[in-house]
């Protein structure tokens, strides 16, 4: 079997997650003219990130990966807010916690790309155009699965009160933006003074990957907050922040930095003595 078909089979099958996801969603979900709204979300990411591949396959370029991936959040919650039918409080609490998330992610990823000039992480997915295609499939994935909770709650006709549960999913979800915000400006402001040298201290004093414990934490809270909107088979919205912890500790996420974090230090004393005592995610506490 060839490398082109292989990649064919990958994105009909994450398109068949995706069909698979939305249908269990539509149960529940509010119609707009006969049509669950959740369908209309999914079809929107999906596009986005077709249109954006061939910008990237005509332009040899990942510049915007990350930015689309913001833009289609956004496009995601306009769509929700859009077709909403019944509003409160908690449903504007959680579009708002989103926008500032991928907003301010975005930005960040995309001024820290501009200035890198290339992500290297990425670089092979340029060198076929199908391996591309797959590429900007997995993050239409990610925003669909990571989003669940979301979609929950924008789509249901159901409303809630502000109550305990809503604040500590707040709770959480204010913990994980403060630190991944704090974690990405210490290692930015680290590598302006050592640029070749990998950081040890603030957060990344306890976590070799704060940030993305942040993101983790933002997802959960997000989960919490949606909780009461969850009935019947919208319960599957719970594995959001499950795929966001095994996506960025397994898959896409500390693997690929830690790979390149040992090809680079990996034969550093100081380096050796970092990852004995500092946990990957979460601090070690003995």
């Amino acid at each position: 079997m060839t490398k082109t078909i292989k990649n064919i089979i990958s994105v009909l099958l994450m398109w068949s997650i995706l069909i698979f996801v939305s249908y269990i969603l539509s149960f529940t979900s509010i119609e707009y003219q006969g049509l669950p709204v959740v369908y209309i979300m999914t079809l929107a990411v999906v596009l986005i990130q077709i249109i954006s591949y061939f910008h990237s396959l005509i332009f040899k370029t990942e510049l915007l990966f990350d930015f689309i991936g913001s833009l289609s959040f956004i496009s995601l919650l306009a769509i929700g807010l859009i077709f909403m039918g019944s509003s409160d409080f908690n449903k504007f609490l959680i579009s708002i916690l989103l926008f500032l998330w991928t907003s301010r992610l975005g930005l960040f990823l995309l001024f820290r790309r501009i200035k890198a000039k290339k992500d290297i992480r990425l670089q092979e997915y340029l060198k076929t155009p199908s391996k591309l295609f797959v590429l900007w499939n997995m993050q239409a994935i990610w925003i669909i699965l990571s989003s669940l909770p979301i979609i929950i709650v924008l789509t249901s006709e159901s409303t809630h009160a502000f109550g305990l549960i809503e604040w500590g999913g707040f709770l959480v979800w204010l913990i994980g933006f403060i630190i991944e915000i704090l974690a990405d400006n210490q290692k930015r402001n680290f590598k302006i003074t050592n640029p070749s040298g990998f950081i040890n201290t603030g957060l990344w004093a306890y976590s070799r990957h704060p940030n993305y414990l942040g993101e983790i934490l933002i997802w959960t809270g997000i989960a919490i907050i949606s909780i009461r909107y969850i009935i019947g088979t919208g319960y599957i919205a719970l594995i959001s922040p499950i795929f966001v912890f095994i996506l960025l500790r397994y898959i896409s996420g500390a693997p690929q930095l830690e790979l390149i974090a040992n090809e680079r230090w990996g034969s550093d004393e100081k380096y050796i003595n970092y990852k004995k005592n500092v946990g990957l995610l979460f601090p070690k506490i003995f």
